[in-house]
């Protein structure tokens, strides 16, 4: 039996699968049921293959180690995409560090299929040789993992873009109040507000004279973590500011209507002490984020509560 440990130890991969079936939320898919249907069946096939991988490699079956180094790739493929799309959990199978480790996973058992003495002595290369229906079940199983990613994605972009027109179309903003097709907001009086293009994203900055910037951007993305918040924090912190200390004046998450909101506060401790304000609103529903990234000098009131109270992320 200790000779068995190994590919053993192999198939808990696939209860990574069981784990993804049991813990699912459809807004994780923004309510996408060719994806969610597509990953159910992925998911499905990958724990026959396992099933069937160890079931040959008890059986010491001339297609075994075929099975096995095809099962590893299969799993290092859908840990690559994961890498590439980073859409990473804070905690969980789908954290960054599990799916690093899982991936070098994949490629140890590959070389340990390909390699080892005692998988040699267990199956033979000579004695070696795929059934004819393995071929088929592999390509089966990336069809489908192929197809319903491409059919998810096309069809998410076409009832999104369905989706903001309808919205758009039927949106009544009163005065003051703006839109970039994904969120709405209301500009507080006494500002001045300007839209912008930039490599396709669309934003709105509102300035009052000299002392308040303020910049909103509206997206999609429904990784309400921690880790995503640094992320953003980190991507829109203006590095010239980086040779002042800085104090941490507020740093709190709470709930503004249906929008989840991470924000946080520093104070630069310039000639001019300014302050930096940032917000991220989530919203599970529509599965939108906005950003809203506010410079002001100390003591001036940046209509901060305002501004984030009359943001819709429809």
């Amino acid at each position: 039996m200790a000779k068995f440990l190994p590919i053993l130890h192999r198939v808990k991969g696939a209860f990574n699968f069981i784990y993804l079936l049991a813990t699912f939320k459809i807004q994780d898919y923004s309510f996408n049921y060719i994806l969610l249907g597509s990953n159910f069946l992925v998911a499905l096939l990958m724990w026959g293959l396992s099933v069937y991988t160890l079931i040959a490699f008890w059986k010491r079956s001339t297609n075994a180690v075929f099975l096995g180094k095809n099962y590893a790739i299969l799993c290092f493929i859908a840990n690559l995409a994961s890498l590439i799309i980073g859409d990473f959990e804070e905690y969980g199978i789908g954290n960054l560090s599990r799916i690093l480790s899982a991936s070098m996973w994949c490629v140890a058992w590959y070389i340990y299929f390909s390699k080892s003495a005692q998988v040699k002595r267990l199956i033979p290369v000579l004695y070696r040789k795929p059934f004819k229906c393995d071929n088929y079940i592999i390509a089966f199983i990336i069809s489908i993992y192929s197809l319903g990613i491409g059919l998810g994605i096309i069809t998410q972009q076409y009832f999104t873009d369905l989706h903001e027109k309808n919205i758009v179309s039927k949106l009544h903003l009163g005065k003051n109040g703006y839109t970039d097709g994904i969120i709405a907001f209301t500009a507080p009086k006494g500002f001045t507000c300007y839209k912008y293009k930039n490599e396709g994203i669309i934003s709105h900055t509102l300035e009052k004279g000299d002392s308040i910037h303020i910049t909103i951007t509206g997206g999609y993305d429904t990784q309400n973590t921690n880790s995503n918040f640094e992320y953003y924090w980190n991507n829109w912190k203006d590095s010239e500011m980086n040779d002042y200390a800085n104090v941490i004046l507020e740093n709190n998450k709470y709930t503004i209507h249906d929008n989840y909101c991470h924000f946080r506060s520093i104070r630069y401790e310039a000639d001019t002490p300014i302050v930096w304000s940032f917000a991220l609103l989530f919203n599970e529903y529509s599965g939108k984020v906005c950003v809203c990234s506010i410079w002001s000098f100390e003591g001036t009131s940046n209509n901060i509560n305002e501004i984030l109270n009359s943001i819709k992320l429809f």
